[in-house]
């Protein structure tokens, strides 16, 4: 008796273990509990911000406030139809780290106490109109840029990186994805630096604009809306666009093709 008794009472504990990790979803219209972190720091124009991540999109975009905002997103989306799955935990936020001194915020993506890896953290940063982004390193997730001046320097292993509407020196490091970036009024100290690996490089550029290019494709093809003065058969190509002294560009891909575009 005392041993049917002792197994209802372990088969119990499991159903209540089971009921508590195991969660089913019927249809396609949900999204899994997002778990939300969310911090407002000072920041006076002209400051530097970094971000340090492992996986999960960012975005950064420029506004008239002297302040960053934060917000730090864990959020998972299964495939479509009947899903069964097991529950990780709480649904606390993700562990951000936010560090301020000398007119700059240090952002850091921590694993939790209880995990030995840092699970995917989608991030979206507003932050001054200038602003020097010191260094935004991610592993895997896309980097979109918009409405900044100043000095942009980023560090991807895979994904898309997108520069809308900046200007300013401009470092890009890509090991796989590709790259479009727009850089609006150009100046002549201005350094503009894209490396991939593995990928295509697309340039937009006003019209109007100044420069020294030095650019490789080592295995692909070049194209271009500007006059360059020379064909595009080779895999490098050094030239001038416009007819002052400009900023200098340096565009390289080992496996992708590069493109230069003017502005609309």
């Amino acid at each position: 008796m005392a041993t049917k008794f002792a197994r209802g009472i372990l088969l119990a504990g499991i159903l209540l273990f089971s009921a508590a990790c195991l969660l089913y979803f019927p249809d396609d219209n949900w999204s899994f509990p997002s778990r939300v972190f969310q911090q407002s720091v000072s920041l006076d124009p002209g400051g530097a911000v970094s971000l340090t991540s492992e996986t999960g999109y960012i975005e950064i975009r420029g506004w008239d406030q002297k302040r960053v905002e934060i917000t730090a997103e864990e959020n998972w989306f299964p495939a479509f139809g009947p899903q069964l799955w097991f529950s990780h935990g709480s649904m606390s936020p993700p562990r951000v780290e936010v560090d301020t001194f000398d007119n700059f915020v240090k952002i850091v993506t921590r694993a939790t106490s209880r995990e030995t890896i840092v699970r995917p953290v989608h991030y979206s940063l507003r932050v001054p109109h200038s602003v020097i982004l010191r260094t935004i390193s991610n592993k895997e997730g896309d980097l979109r840029i918009a409405d900044v001046y100043g000095e942009i320097r980023a560090e991807i292993a895979r994904g898309d990186i997108r520069i809308e509407n900046c200007s300013g020196s401009l470092d890009l490091s890509l090991d796989q994805g590709s790259v479009e970036a727009e850089l609006l009024d150009v100046h002549p100290d201005d350094e503009i630096k894209i490396t991939v690996q593995e990928g295509d490089i697309t340039l937009f550029l006003q019209p109007e604009a100044n420069i020294a290019i030095e650019a490789a494709a080592l295995g692909g093809r070049f194209s271009s809306e500007f006059d360059l003065g020379q064909p595009l058969t080779g895999r490098k190509i050094q030239t001038r666009i416009g007819k002052t002294e400009g900023a200098t560009v340096s565009l390289t891909t080992l496996s992708g093709n590069i493109s230069l575009k003017k502005t609309k």
